[in-house]
């Protein structure tokens, strides 16, 4: 018979070894304060940046106070087996398009129900997770500087580009953007059905900020006098005076109103039109007069004196027109 001095010295450290597998298969000991839920501090335990993905930063975001099995469903059977590869636990980027809002409205449903409405849900173009990162400090997909709880414009510019580019290059040649003064989000507001801060249709939009006295529209006195008597001021009518139609024409006249506007914010001279016709480019490009639906448009009856995009005669006039509006008195 073996004395237990036999026994290989290996043993008790196997012992051991399993004991402590077993112990940490079942996490920590607040693992079982809820049925198969492990807690956020067992979820940073490893979401530390050296076992997984760093999220520590979520402790210092808005979303503080949400934990993660929120959002990620219980995370016991995730934790027992290792954690690989994200495996036995709920990730909210693998939800269908039509129920990867579902998370966000349980505290968010007046944005929700805008979004929704709007055609970053109905064309499937964008969810809330490819805008927004609740691990984030900031809590979106886009760094900011010094890990501010808000978007600057940089930033928001990034964020909006990613999509839409070429709406961001020609932004970046404004003025706007430039002096820093206003940012993508200064229009748009994607948790709204039509996207927009304020009506575009009535000149509200701009008018958020240029009815102050420093930039001068501080009546519908002014505006008209800008626009010129050629323009009778009626910018929710018939479009005569309205702010984007000269300053975000179409870039081109076919699929008008849902086609890309440039975004640079100054008006297109109708003599760029007829640069493109002496170039041979075809389709002619609308300009801020011309081969815009609602203005100087052939195709539409009774929106202002037609004129002919396609036409260096026509263009050439409007030039002349052109030339006499505009300036801000």
């Amino acid at each position: 018979m073996r004395s237990l001095n036999s026994v290989p010295r290996f043993l008790p450290l196997c012992a051991l070894a399993l004991i402590f597998v077993a112990a940490t298969s079942l996490g920590v000991g607040s693992c079982q304060s809820q049925p198969g839920t492990v807690g956020t501090g067992v979820c940073l335990q490893c979401h530390d940046g050296r076992s997984a993905i760093d999220q520590r930063s979520q402790l210092e975001s808005k979303h503080r106070n949400v934990a993660c099995e929120d959002c990620h469903g219980p995370g016991y059977a995730h934790v027992r087996n290792g954690g690989r590869g994200g495996l036995l636990i709920a990730n909210p980027r693998d939800l269908p398009f039509d129920q990867s809002y579902d998370l966000c409205n349980r505290c968010h449903t007046a944005n929700v129900a805008g979004y929704v409405q709007s055609k970053h849900a109905t064309e499937k173009g964008a969810r809330c997770i490819d805008c927004h990162d609740v691990h984030r400090i900031n809590g979106f997909t886009v760094a900011t500087a010094n890990n501010a709880h808000h978007l600057d414009n940089d930033a928001t510019q990034d964020l909006c580009g990613r999509c839409h580019q070429p709406q961001e290059a020609d932004f970046l040649q404004s003025t706007h953007a430039q002096l820093e003064v206003a940012s993508c989000t200064s229009c748009h507001n994607l948790h709204k059905a039509n996207t927009f801060q304020a009506n575009p249709l009535n000149n509200d939009i701009c008018l958020q900020c240029h009815a102050s006295f420093q930039l001068g529209f501080t009546s519908d006195a002014v505006t008209q006098a800008h626009v010129g008597a050629q323009h009778p001021l009626n910018p929710a009518g018939n479009g005569s005076g309205r702010c984007v139609a000269c300053h975000l024409p179409p870039v081109q006249v076919a699929g008008q109103p849902n086609v890309t506007h440039h975004h640079n914010l100054v008006t297109v001279p109708p003599s760029a039109s007829n640069t493109a016709i002496q170039a041979g480019i075809s389709p002619v490009p609308p300009n801020s007069c011309s081969g815009i639906m609602g203005c100087h448009d052939v195709s539409v009856p009774g929106s202002g004196t037609p004129y002919d995009v396609t036409s260096v005669a026509d263009n050439t006039f409007l030039q002349s027109v052109h030339d006499t509006i505009g300036l801000t008195p």
